[in-house]
C-alpha cells in the first residue's frame, strides 16, 4: 500500500474585533472547517494537518515543527497585512499558496511576488473553482513519487 502524502494546511486569521476582509469578527474556524471537509472528501489519499495562524510567532513555530510533511498549503482566508504567509514560506518546504475567493487578493499578490523574487518553491492559485485547489494539492503526490 502506498504511503499517504502529508500536507500541513495553514489558515490565516485575524484576531476577533479587528476590522478586515471579509468583515469584522468573521468566523475563520468555521471557514477552515468547511475547506478541510472539502479537501478530505476530494483527496482521501492525502493526510492533512491543519492550524489557524494569526501571529508571526505562531507562523514561525508551526512552520518549523513539521519535519515529516511533504508540503504546506497556505490558505489565505483573512486579509492580514503581516508576514504570516512569508514566515511559513521561508521554511523552504514546497508550498501551495491559495487565495480564498476575495479573502486575501492583495496579500496574495504581495506574497507571491516575494516568493518569485526569492526563488521559493511555491505554486499560487487564485480561483473560484475549488477543483483548482484540489489539483494543486495533487502536485504534492507527484513530487513525492519523483523522490
Amino acid at each position: 500500500m502506498k504511503e499517504k502524502v502529508k500536507v500541513k494546511v495553514f489558515f490565516t486569521a485575524v484576531e476577533p474585533g479587528h476590522p478586515t476582509w471579509p468583515y469584522i469578527n468573521y468566523d475563520y474556524p468555521k471557514r477552515a472547517r468547511e475547506v478541510m471537509r472539502l479537501l478530505m472528501e476530494s483527496l482521501p489519499e492525502v493526510e492533512f494537518f491543519e492550524t489557524i495562524i494569526s501571529s508571526v510567532e505562531e507562523a514561525k513555530k508551526e512552520a518549523r515543527t513539521n519535519e515529516d510533511v511533504d508540503g504546506y498549503l497556505v490558505y489565505l482566508i483573512a486579509l492580514k497585512w503581516s508576514e504570516l504567509s512569508e514566515e511559513v514560506i521561508k521554511s523552504g518546504r514546497p508550498t501551495l499558496l491559495v487565495d480564498d475567493l476575495y479573502a486575501g487578493s492583495g496579500k496574495f499578490l504581495k506574497v507571491y511576488g516575494f516568493t518569485r523574487k526569492e526563488g521559493f518553491p511555491v505554486v499560487g492559485i487564485t480561483s473560484s473553482r475549488f477543483q483548482d485547489v484540489v489539483g494543486g494539492v495533487r502536485l504534492f503526490s507527484v513530487m513525492k513519487q519523483m523522490k
